[in-house]
C-alpha cells in the first residue's frame, strides 16, 4: 500500500498526492465477499495495532 501511495505522490522534501490521485489508488478489503468475516479480520488488524500501540506508548 506504502509504494502505491508513494508511486503517485509528487515532490522532493515534501510530498503531495492530490485528491484526484489518492481517489484512483484502490485500498485493499479483506474477503470483500464475505463482509462477515472481512469485519472479523479487520477487527484482529485492529486488535494488534490497539496491542502494538499499548506496548510502544
Amino acid at each position: 500500500m506504502r509504494t502505491k501511495i508513494a508511486r503517485t505522490a509528487n515532490g522532493v522534501t515534501r510530498f503531495n498526492i492530490s485528491k484526484a490521485r489518492f481517489k484512483k489508488i484502490k485500498i485493499p478489503i479483506p474477503c470483500p465477499d464475505t463482509p462477515e468475516r472481512s469485519l472479523a479480520i479487520q477487527t484482529e488488524i485492529v486488535h494488534i495495532l490497539d496491542t502494538f500501540t499499548t506496548h510502544t506508548a
